[in-house]
């Protein structure tokens, strides 16, 4: 709130989940309305694995992180974790989806996006900034700062991201 409750938003999105929407809320200084909180931008989805706790997921992500860190970004791209958890490829298509609508629903204006550590990693990763970003790597309270015409983005700003040795 220090940071970025300098900023002046024109508006503000979030996910539909409650703790999202919370922090947009503090941020902005009034709540996100209900048609402004999109499902698109949730956190991945980990199938089988929704609502439990996260030991089996963070032996997944270990191993899928061994596997494939080495390998060149476009390979590793659309890769399952596991059959049952939605990729990098389809979790970023999914929150761009949702990042360009509201940015043409915005032009030319300044908007406050709520949403999660895992889905800033892959947007951040699409875009070049790190070869690859692990589970925690985005911290709370970190941003990124996108500028976007509707259809492209461009990373503005970082802050907040752990980048693994190596992945630069």
């Amino acid at each position: 709130k220090e940071v970025l409750g300098t900023v002046k938003f024109d508006d503000a999105y979030s996910t539909d989940l409650s703790r999202a929407a919370d922090t947009a809320e503090i941020i902005f200084g009034s709540p996100v309305p209900q048609d402004h909180q999109f499902a698109g931008l949730r956190e991945r989805n980990f199938g089988r694995l929704e609502g439990d706790p996260a030991d089996e997921w963070f032996g997944i992500d270990a191993a899928y992180t061994k596997k494939y860190a080495a390998l060149p970004f476009d390979e590793r791209w659309d890769k399952d974790y596991a059959d049952f958890i939605e990729n990098d490829k389809a979790v970023y298509e999914r929150v761009a989806s949702a990042l360009r609508a509201i940015a043409k629903h915005n032009p030319g204006k300044t908007v406050l996006v709520a949403c999660h550590g895992g889905p800033i990693r892959i947007v951040l990763m699409k875009l070049g900034y790190a070869r690859i970003l692990v589970a925690n790597s985005f911290k709370n309270a970190g941003y990124i700062q996108l500028a976007s015409d509707g259809n492209t983005f461009e990373l503005v700003q970082v802050v907040g991201v752990q980048i693994p040795e190596g992945s630069e």
